[in-house]
């Protein structure tokens, strides 16, 4: 599950996920926004990706957007990704391959592998 990810660290995070072999259920506010991209269900496979209606400020969304992801894979996710939770400026990114891995094996490190 990634929400933000239309653009920036959020839309890094997704693609990089993906070219990595994962699924992914993206919540976005306008999820037509993405046709034709590298995440377009249609581009990267319905049984690869899910585009799901998703605001932050509307407590129910969150709730049918789980229930949705549980309904097309059939499992939990494996990550939970809230980009913007990190209070990381896009200034301090030098390198966004490292600042995500750092992110998703949750090393702390500064060094990357």
């Amino acid at each position: 599950l990634i929400s933000g990810a239309s653009r920036g660290i959020g839309r890094a995070m997704a693609e990089r996920l993906l070219s990595d072999g994962h699924r992914l259920s993206l919540g976005l506010r306008n999820p037509g926004d993405h046709k034709g991209s590298p995440l377009d269900p249609e581009r990267a496979g319905a049984d690869r990706v899910l585009l799901h209606p998703y605001d932050a400020a509307v407590p129910s969304d969150a709730d049918a957007w789980v229930q949705a992801t549980l309904q097309k894979f059939g499992f939990k996710p494996e990550y939970v990704v809230y980009p913007m939770e990190h209070a990381v400026c896009p200034q301090q990114i030098v390198d966004i391959g490292c600042w995500i891995e750092r992110t998703l094996t949750a090393k702390g490190s500064s060094e990357c592998s």
